[in-house]
């Protein structure tokens, strides 16, 4: 079997989990996306308190998709099909000891990073893959033989700016729009015979 994590932040920021194709992205023909019960208390978190409405709004939809799909879950494989061959199982909080891994209690990506050990403990035949494009939750787990990937920049919400960046995206609009309209004026100076004529021109860039 081939299973799927994802930190948070792909939640958030990444198109919605059920549209993506795992699938292709890990190559196989089957793939189950594991939902940790930390990942879903953050998107809860983020849904009731992120400061951003944007954010707010977001987890609120990835939060009622995870609803969603948890209403049709098998009590007993604690999984349901999104479509064929992708399949999503909620993975139930299991009290694990962090320190034993070096990993920080505090720290919600050891959180995660510290259930895929003891799931991939509990499935050493199958293949694990963590999406994650966090520098730090990356390397945590690649010590921790846990293999990560990134998703290609074009699932990322066209929309997905931060405030900074969207007042800098608005200011490089309007010193464009009055770049373009300044006139560069050109002077050209022709010598005929005794005579200096000047030419005028006024050219737009």
């Amino acid at each position: 079997m081939i299973y799927v994590f994802c930190d948070t932040m792909v939640f958030l920021h990444y198109r919605l989990f059920s549209e993506i194709d795992f699938r292709s992205l890990v190559q196989s023909d089957s793939v189950t996306l594991m939902v940790p019960e930390q990942v879903s208390n953050e998107i809860d978190w983020h849904k009731n308190t992120n400061p951003a409405k944007r954010l707010r709004e977001r987890a609120g939809k990835v939060s009622a998709k995870i609803a969603t799909l948890i209403e049709r879950i098998d009590v007993e494989s604690l999984s349901t099909k999104i479509r064929d061959g992708y399949f999503f199982a909620f993975l139930m909080h299991k009290n694990i000891d962090l320190s034993k891994y070096g990993l920080d209690s505090q720290n919600n990506d050891h959180k995660i990073i510290a259930a895929i050990i003891n799931f991939q403990i509990e499935h050493p035949d199958d293949k694990i893959f963590f999406f994650t494009h966090d520098n730090a939750a990356t390397i945590t787990a690649r010590v921790h033989n846990i293999s990560t990937r990134k998703l290609p920049d074009e699932l990322k919400l066209k929309d997905d700016l931060s405030e900074d960046e969207r007042q800098i995206k608005k200011l490089e609009a309007e010193i464009a729009k009055y770049k373009n309209a300044i006139p560069n004026l050109a002077l050209i100076n022709k010598i005929s015979g005794n005579n200096i004529f000047t030419y005028s021109n006024l050219i737009f860039i």
